[in-house]
Formats: C-alpha cells, sequence, structure tokens
C-alpha cells in the first residue's frame, strides 16, 4: 500500500474498496486503484537493485508504505526475518536487506 501516488510507474483507478485493519482517526481507508511500484533497492554491496511490486493498492491518507510478505512470496519472492533485519531474495537469487528500527522493518 502506498499513499503517494507519483510512485506509481502503472496505476489503474478502481471504485474505493475499504482497507481492513487500517484507520484514520475514526474512519477507515479506501483503496482508490492500484498499479506497479519501482523500489530503489540495495543489495549488500551497494549495488542498485531494482525491485517492482505489482497490484500495489493507492490508499490516499495513508502516511507510511506498507508491504505485504505474503504477497511477495505469492510473487516468488523469499523472505528470511532473522537478528535485527529482513532479507528480501528475488527468484533470480538477488537479494536485499532491511533493518528493523523498533518494530518495523525499513
Amino acid at each position: 500500500m502506498a499513499g503517494d501516488l507519483a510512485l506509481f510507474s502503472k496505476f489503474t483507478e478502481c471504485d474505493p474498496e475499504p482497507v481492513g485493519g487500517i484507520q484514520d482517526g475514526n474512519r477507515g481507508l479506501f483503496a482508490t486503484g492500484f498499479g506497479e511500484v519501482r523500489l530503489k533497492a540495495k543489495d549488500d554491496n551497494g549495488n542498485n537493485m531494482p525491485v517492482l511490486l505489482k497490484n500495489v493498492l493507492y490508499v490516499p491518507g495513508i502516511c507510511v508504505n506498507l508491504i505485504s510478505i505474503s504477497h511477495l512470496q505469492a510473487g516468488g519472492l523469499a523472505t528470511l526475518f532473522a537478528g535485527e533485519g529482513v532479507r528480501i531474495t528475488l527468484p533470480d537469487g538477488q537479494y536485499t536487506r532491511a533493518a528493523q528500527i523498533g518494530r518495523a522493518h525499513v
């Protein structure tokens, strides 16, 4: 889920659909579209490693971007949570890492 439309390289509008489990104050948030987002990731050597996420929901009003681990895995990526971070491995064997800060991985 992303709240910044500028992140999408492809985008399709849809009728507003409620996003379960996420609220803005007392009101729920709604997805109003979906598409593809290209992440700028780096491998352990600092080399750029493009990652394409498909079927990302556009949720106006969400203040952070969220990635669903189950959607990553359904797309053929593997995740390993260990120590102080997560390792995300692409189908071709390339991987990137995200550090853990508090209860979030960034």
